[in-house]
């Protein structure tokens, strides 16, 4: 999600921009990892909205596509959560999406703005002159390549091309929780759909989301410990999680009421690693800053997600925060720049300078990030200066006009959907 903000919005203000994916559809995690929901309080959060930007613009496609629903729509509805108590969220204002129209929505935004796509591309090394970045190598089935560009902005979600680059980063712990996602249907009348301190399950708790497809729904539960810079760790990680998942389907068909005819549809084809490489930048966001709520000046956008720190033991409990309905924080555009003084990158999405556990990862959060990111590498074209010394009011005024919030607005009349806990 990073990237398509970033790509759309360089684009918006000018810049000539290529974009390239290893994978063959856009949306990392949000769609080759089925994480098919923006948590509640993070798009809308209580009677508060605290994105909008390419985000907003994005999900209006998906709506119009039938392909998502947006925050309260399950609550309203009565699709879901209207009788599901279950939840451990304050806010259950959920943006849940389809992923194959996620894939093509973002495709049809990549040539409506005229990106260049580089699918099935991985990047394998970068090319320096002194502190700046003269390109990336590229290699797909054409061969090695390098792929020359002004400015670049990171959104591989573990801070890779700026490690490269030999900007300063945190490795993960090399024990942490790496996690399979998947979507299984044949699913009835199931009300509760969270229970934690369910210690003889791997992810220690049962935990699912809903689908826009009737009774078909997500599951995140599994769970297994290792290194996500680590290429056999992952390897190892996707094989015994895959392993979980028959295993699971037949404990909750077992189990869980509404779960008796269940049927697996399929896995997801990446996986998610909940500790990972971050960038140290030029601010690093705190969880203490994030509880404590502060919107610095230089804040390039919200989040309303609070702390979410994923245990790192098998059948452990995950330690989680929410922020109450209607409270945020701003993320401040030097969580973006590199500390290392390196002359032309930005790194977005996961990756940005920040605490394990500061709630940053969401789909909205991260694409909002590569908005800010995009932005700021195409404004500092304009302007010929580094990113770093792009003068972040100059940056913060023309995020506004696209729609951007620095500061919470009301949201669209609502009838009180979100849970008071």
């Amino acid at each position: 999600p990073a990237g398509i903000g970033a790509a759309i919005a360089a684009a918006k203000n000018g810049a000539s921009v290529a974009i390239v994916d290893r994978f063959g559809g856009f949306g990392g995690l949000a769609t080759l990892g089925q994480t098919t929901n923006c948590e509640g309080g993070v798009y809308l959060s209580g009677d508060k909205q605290l994105i909008g930007g390419v985000f907003e613009e994005f999900l209006n496609s998906l709506l119009e596509k039938k392909g998502a629903l947006r925050g309260n729509d399950l609550i309203q509805n009565h699709i879901f959560y209207a009788c599901d108590e279950s939840r451990c969220e304050n806010d259950l204002q959920i943006v849940m999406v389809e992923v194959e129209t996620f894939k093509q929505a973002a495709d049809e935004f990549m040539d409506k703005y005229g990106v260049d796509v580089y699918f099935f591309t991985m990047i394998t090394d970068v090319v320096m002159d002194g502190s700046k970045i003269q390109g990336i190598i590229i290699d797909n089935k054409n061969g090695k390549q390098i792929l020359l560009g002004k400015q670049f902005v990171d959104c591989t979600g573990e801070a890779w091309v700026a490690n490269k680059a030999g900007a300063e980063t945190i490795l993960p712990n090399p024990k942490a929780p790496i996690e399979l996602n998947f979507r299984a249907a044949g699913i009835r009348n199931v009300i509760d759909s969270y229970q934690g301190n369910m210690k003889e399950l791997p992810y220690g708790a049962v935990n699912f989301f809903p689908l826009p497809h009737s009774n078909h729904f997500r599951f995140e539960m599994t769970r297994y410990l290792g290194n996500s810079a680590e290429a056999d760790d992952l390897s190892t990680a996707m094989v015994e999680c895959r392993k979980q998942v028959p295993v699971l389907i037949n404990w909750l068909k077992e189990n869980w009421s509404g779960c008796e005819n269940m049927f697996l549809l399929d896995s997801a084809e990446w996986i998610g690693c909940m500790a990972y490489r971050t960038v140290v930048g030029e601010h690093q966001l705190t969880i203490k800053e994030s509880l404590e709520l502060k919107i610095p000046e230089d804040s390039v956008l919200l989040s309303g997600y609070g702390v979410d720190l994923h245990s790192h033991e098998e059948g452990g409990q995950n330690h989680l925060i929410y922020l109450q309905p209607g409270q945020c924080f701003g993320i401040r555009y030097g969580c973006l720049i590199p500390k290392t003084p390196i002359d032309n990158i930005l790194v977005a999405g996961r990756a940005i300078s920040r605490e394990p556990g500061v709630g940053t990862e969401l789909i909205a959060v991260t694409m909002s990030t590569g908005e800010a990111a995009g932005t700021a590498c195409a404004l500092s074209i304009k302007n010929n200066v580094k990113p770093r010394d792009l003068d972040v009011t100059v940056l913060r005024e023309q995020l506004l006009a696209q729609g951007v919030l620095l500061q919470p607005k009301p949201a669209a009349k609502f009838d009180g959907y979100y849970l008071q806990r």
